[in-house]
Parts: structure tokens; C-alpha cells; sequence
């Protein structure tokens, strides 16, 4: 009697921890998911209360429509008390080749530090944004554009000494830009036109070369 009862302990146990083992991955596996079902939810939410608050969800900085509210209202202050101001447009170069070398999502890493970094070097009173896929966007209240072609300097200095380190840890080194200077404060002039003078000065810039600065006066 004892014996077949050992023979049947000793075959049941290994079974017994096997199935032990097998649930404990089964709920380890399910834990895990429930976690990154949450996290995504989580991160969904930020971002969808970043876009409703005018906010850019990968840097921080104000969204496009943010930035075009705040740079209408400059313009209308300008024109009503006779008071210049500016636009720095700052684009990466190469976004496009940035993804292909160092894998998607390198340009949009680069460009979330570019913003970090900006953030030290610009004044109380300016607003910066991001205004698209690669390109951030800064308004300066109340300057003449000489003045803005030193904040230009001082920002392309800035983001010359960005050196990109990825999530995964590799370092991508230093990025180059275009920055694009234009002037606003005329009457009648319109925010279209004057993004599309900082766009033009962008493309100026990146036809001098890398990491250039050109400007176009209203």
C-alpha cells in the first residue's frame, strides 16, 4: 500500500510544480498586458488633454493653432500701437535622412531636445511653439529685426550644442537647422503672409549651407 502511494506522490509532484509554473507565467503575462493596456490608455489621454489645451504632446511647446492665436494677437498689438516684432522659423535640415539612419523616430527626438534646449535661451515675453512636423516657431514681441537677428544667434548657438541621445540610449550627436528671421507690424498685413516670409527665409538658409540664419524683411 505505501508503495504504490510513493510511486504516485513522486509522479505527481513534478506535474503539480509544472502546472505551478505554467500558471504563474499565465498570470505574469496577463499582468504585463493589463499594464501596457493602461499605459497606452494613460498616454492617450495626455494626449488628447495636451491637443485640447493647445499644447504639443512630443514637446511641450504650444501647438500650431496655439501659436497662430498667440502671433495674431501680437500682430494686432503691433499695428495698433505702432510696435515691431518678429518671427523665427527653425527647421531641421535632413529630417527625413535623420529617420532613415538612425531609425524612425530619431527627427522627432532631435527636434523634442532642439525644444527643451530653446527653452533657456529665449525671453519671458517671447512664445514658442512647434509649428510642424519639423520645425519649431518663436515670436518676438516688440523688437526691431536687428535685435531679432541677435536672438537668431543665440538660438542657432543653443541648438548647435544639442547633442541627441535616443530612448535606446545611442547617441545620435549634434543636429543642423535653417532658422528663418521675418519682421512683422504693418498694417494690414496678414499672418499668412508673414509665416510664408519665415518659411521662404528658411529655405534661404538652408541653400547657404547648414546650420545658417537668412532673413527677409516685410
Amino acid at each position: 500500500m505505501m508503495l504504490p502511494l510513493l510511486l504516485f506522490v513522486s509522479a505527481a509532484l513534478p506535474l503539480a510544480f509544472v502546472g505551478l509554473h505554467v500558471h504563474s507565467l499565465y498570470q505574469a503575462a496577463a499582468t504585463f498586458l493589463l499594464a501596457w493596456v493602461a499605459l497606452t490608455s494613460w498616454k492617450a489621454k495626455v494626449e488628447e488633454k495636451a491637443r485640447l489645451g493647445g499644447l504639443d504632446p512630443l514637446t511641450g511647446l504650444a501647438d500650431a493653432p496655439a501659436f497662430t492665436t498667440r502671433l495674431r494677437q501680437e500682430m494686432a498689438r503691433a499695428a495698433r500701437f505702432g510696435r515691431g516684432g518678429a518671427v523665427i522659423l527653425l527647421a531641421l535640415q535632413r529630417s527625413e535622412g535623420l529617420d532613415k539612419k538612425h531609425g524612425a523616430g530619431a527627427a522627432r527626438e532631435a527636434l523634442r531636445q532642439a525644444a527643451q534646449t530653446l527653452r533657456h535661451v529665449t525671453r519671458s515675453v517671447d512664445f514658442l511653439g512647434r509649428w510642424d512636423e519639423a520645425s519649431l516657431a518663436l515670436v518676438l514681441p516688440e523688437v526691431e529685426l536687428s535685435e531679432a537677428g541677435a536672438a537668431a544667434e543665440k538660438l542657432l548657438n543653443a541648438v548647435s550644442r544639442v547633442r541627441v541621445r535616443l530612448p535606446d540610449g545611442t547617441r545620435m550627436g549634434g543636429v543642423t537647422v535653417s532658422l528663418g528671421l521675418t519682421g512683422f507690424g504693418g498694417r494690414g498685413e496678414t499672418l499668412a503672409r508673414v509665416m510664408e516670409r519665415a518659411g521662404a527665409a528658411v529655405a534661404a538658409a538652408g541653400r547657404k549651407g547648414r546650420n545658417k540664419i537668412a532673413v527677409l524683411k516685410g
